[in-house]
């Protein structure tokens, strides 16, 4: 099932709660997908046949920074698998793009070599990704979720392998973790996080080292990735019980941007 454009903002209610806790004993994505969408999550949702419980671990994190940061809900244009997106990018670009037939093609264009690559597994040490791009002023944003089926005990090994080794942050062994970090994205994009003046000036406290030993090694690997930091940053907040300074520090940056332009 797929909602039809929405974009407005998050409205966390007791309607929402109800719904929230209705998700929990959801029995089918079809089920679930009808619950995101009166929940209002994202213009166009899509769960395929995806495996419920990574399903849910996603609706969770989605729903969890929604109720944080309500007014980024216009940046979610998509929440779903990669399969729907493929087949359906030119509908789900149009109303985005004001019925111009020319931006559905420069969007559809763009995105082609990104789905051809983006079948996601994790072998690649990956669950789920954000992806964000312009065309001529146009933006888009989106959170791609895998729509296979895992072993969990699977998945929850190697997640808690890369977080015991330092490779992921604290506190971000979960499906939830993965979805998290891509919400992170998310914000960044939304709130130009990368580009704020104090941001940069945090960067400029800490080498790679620093950030690989105290937040993670996906984050410092080959040099510093500044987005992952944001990311990085952003997930341990949310699933370590003790956030560290620095992803402290970066949800600092991101609550003050929110707010500073939010009110």
């Amino acid at each position: 099932m797929n909602g039809m454009p929405r974009n407005g903002e998050f409205i966390y209610d007791e309607r929402v709660k109800r719904l929230a806790a209705s998700a929990r004993a959801a029995s089918s994505p079809e089920e679930l997908s009808r619950i995101c969408v009166a929940m209002n999550i994202a213009d166009v949702i899509n769960l395929g046949r995806m495996d419920m419980w990574i399903a849910k671990y996603a609706l969770t994190a989605v729903y969890c920074t929604l109720r944080k940061f309500p007014k980024i809900r216009p940046y979610l244009h998509y929440f779903g698998i990669l399969t729907y997106f493929e087949q359906n990018r030119a509908r789900i670009y149009e109303p985005h793009a004001g019925g111009r037939a020319d931006l559905v093609a420069d969007l559809v264009q763009s995105t082609e070599a990104f789905c051809r690559d983006s079948h996601i597994c994790f072998a690649n040490g990956g669950l789920g990704l954000a992806f964000y791009m312009g065309v001529r002023g146009y933006e888009f944003s989106g959170i791609i979720v895998n729509g296979r089926t895992f072993a969990h005990a699977d998945i929850l090994n190697t997640l808690q392998q890369y977080e015991r080794v330092g490779y992921y942050p604290k506190g971000c062994n979960t499906v939830k973790s993965v979805i998290d970090h891509e919400l992170g994205h998310m914000l960044d994009y939304a709130l130009s996080i990368c580009e704020s003046r104090e941001f940069r000036r945090f960067l400029q406290k800490y080498d790679a080292d620093t950030l690989s030993r105290e937040l993670s090694a996906y984050c410092a690997y080959g040099g510093v990735k500044e987005r992952e930091v944001i990311a990085e940053a952003y997930s341990e907040c949310c699933n370590s019980t003790s956030p560290r300074p620095i992803a402290l520090e970066v949800m600092g940056i991101i609550e003050r941007a929110y707010h500073a332009r939010y009110g």
